[in-house]
């Protein structure tokens, strides 16, 4: 089982990591001018570029749910255990991934 001092060490390095996301996140939303160009070629870079800050800016609030998710997990009780098997996560998984919500068993079969 975690420690508290584990647990709040893991809790830093989220919300760390949290805030990181946020501001990228609030870079990529922020409105862009396009222009008005004419140039077909010119226009189709802009709409690339514009589609792939859209796809960016969700992994990103993708990662800032799983992370949210380790939050709730720490307030229940549950952080450190297999959502589904509920066997301890190993200290090498949560170093590596400290908002991990599967062990690797699991992960495996998902």
């Amino acid at each position: 089982m975690l420690s508290t001092q584990q647990i709040e060490a893991f809790r830093q390095r989220l919300e760390a990591e949290k805030a990181q996301l946020l501001t990228r996140l609030k870079e990529l939303e922020k409105p862009r001018d396009f222009g008005s160009d004419v140039e077909i070629e010119e226009e189709q870079e802009e709409a690339q570029e514009f589609s792939s800050q859209v796809a960016i800016a969700q992994v990103l609030k993708d990662r800032i749910n799983e992370i949210d998710a380790a939050f709730n997990r720490m307030e229940l009780g549950t952080f450190g255990l297999c959502a589904n098997c509920h066997r301890e996560l190993t200290a090498e998984l949560l170093a590596a991934a400290p908002a991990a919500s599967l062990c690797a068993e699991c992960k495996k079969g998902a």
